[in-house]
């Protein structure tokens, strides 16, 4: 076992499982272990001063995520982690994944004050909504979320929220309904989520994919409208759309699960690879358990890197969905599949209509006239990048005398983007392996004039 300082020096971000209670019963939750543990305020500040990194993070910020459980329902911790931040002056935004059922005046309040980005579960309409996020007693949660979601709009704070949808194969055909109505309630963030952990069957599958369609149809109109001054984001059609364009430039992360930058960490500061285990009553995961903040670390549990994507089944070879899935959740194939990377059949087909919808859609999305999102507008700039790059410089004539310059113009549009961070990683990854490569063809080419000049001149002087 090492101390906790020595194998987390570079963190710059941690999840803190505050409570395992929860005032609802939804009947498709992960959580399958819930009771009636609490952090204390003296070991939430305690994880707070004993993580917080001042090194830059690739954000600029070092974040906490609060979890549960329903994190309001420990609302103390909630505070004492704001306050103490704020005290302290350090330069942290936090995160809090809520149900939006339990919320008060006096912690939108804070949320306002502090700028707390909140994740917000909500299913879309009512109907879908109530089937599933239930209270204890089976009353549906709907109308108090919703109306609290409203007050943050009312408020000014719509770009501190951010819609969750869970996605169910029932309810996917109501999935278009349930993104319009987050949109004309305010809502400026909206992440739809497929379930695919869960069964779904050809009809289910197919009633996703018009619904996409459907969604991506709204999104592109949004973008297309010159009078629209809101800054919409439907979370993760960016992601894909670049992947389907620019497969080389596609990052196989599968997540940065259990490695040094990120950790997850429970109330009594046991140390987890992600917020999905503290709270499972599988033995086998709980055996997953990395160290404790006071106790010291498994260093062989903690790895530098995020697990890579390894696609090695079958079903893998020639799917056009290959490239985007990164072998899906490790916890879930844990899970289902008892190793980290053998995803479900679900997740599969869910991840070939994401990219066939993509397709059908990404020169609508990246062509429109009005495009306010800042994720879009940063692909498109890479996406030029790239292409000034592919055509003028990767294949373009290296003995040309105009390549040093067509070179020299890269490089400066490259470093202009990466002084506003700009460059997405993958992208950034793909253009330094081809300079590299570049690099070595211009020194051998070099080292050649080089050697002839001098046989010249020892002729000359012979």
């Amino acid at each position: 076992m090492k101390n906790f300082e020595e194998i987390y020096s570079e963190l710059n971000s941690v999840t803190m499982i505050i409570t395992n209670r929860c005032n609802l019963a939804c009947d498709y939750c992960f959580e399958r272990s819930k009771g009636n543990k609490d952090m204390t305020v003296e070991t939430a500040i305690e994880i707070v001063d004993k993580t917080y990194n001042k090194l830059p993070t690739p954000s600029g910020r070092f974040t906490y995520n609060l979890f549960g459980g329903e994190p309001m329902v420990n609302w103390p911790v909630v505070k004492a982690i704001l306050d103490h931040i704020d005290e302290k002056n350090y330069n942290a935004q936090v995160g809090i994944t809520t149900n939006m059922t339990h919320l008060t005046d006096e912690m939108l309040d804070y949320i306002d004050d502090n700028d707390v980005f909140i994740l917000a579960s909500i299913d879309g309409i009512k109907e879908v909504h109530d089937a599933h996020r239930v209270d204890h007693a089976g009353n549906g949660s709907f109308d108090t979320a919703i109306g609290n979601i409203k007050k943050m709009i009312d408020r000014g704070l719509a770009h501190l929220v951010e819609a969750r949808m869970t996605v169910t194969p029932e309810s996917a055909k109501y999935m278009y309904d349930g993104v319009k109505m987050l949109l004309d309630l305010g809502v400026n963030n909206i992440c739809p989520i497929a379930a695919s952990d869960l069964e779904w069957d050809a009809q289910s599958l197919k009633e996703y994919e018009e619904n996409y369609e459907k969604v991506l149809n709204l999104y592109v109109d949004i973008l297309n409208d010159k009078d629209n001054i809101r800054n919409i984001n439907i979370k993760h059609v960016d992601d894909i759309i670049g992947t389907a364009l620019e497969p080389e430039t596609t990052d196989t992360k599968m997540c940065h699960i259990g490695n040094k930058y990120w950790l997850c960490v429970d109330w009594d500061m046991n140390i987890y690879p992600c917020h999905n285990f503290p709270t499972t009553d599988l033995d086998f995961l709980k055996e997953m358990k990395i160290g404790n903040i006071r106790t010291g670390v498994d260093e062989t549990k903690v790895s530098d890197n995020a697990l890579q994507a390894k696609f090695e089944l079958d079903r893998c070879n020639g799917c056009e969905a290959k490239l985007i899935c990164k072998s899906g959740c490790p916890f879930q194939n844990l899970t289902e599949n008892k190793d980290f990377y053998t995803p479900t059949i679900g997740y599969c087909n869910l991840q070939r209509v994401l990219i066939r919808t993509a397709l059908k859609f990404r020169d609508k999305l990246l062509t429109a006239e009005n495009i306010r999102s800042r994720k879009l507008n940063v692909l498109i700039e890479n996406l030029k990048l790239k292409k000034y790059f592919d055509t003028e410089i990767k294949d373009g004539e290296i003995t040309d005398f105009s390549f040093r310059l067509k070179l020299d113009r890269f490089l400066e549009l490259y470093n202009n983007l990466n002084f506003k961070g700009n460059v997405i990683p993958s992208f950034n990854q793909y253009f330094s392996s081809q300079l590299a490569t570049l690099m070595a063809i211009l020194m051998a080419i070099n080292g050649k004039r080089i050697q002839i000049e001098g046989d010249e001149e020892e002729v000359n002087n012979g």
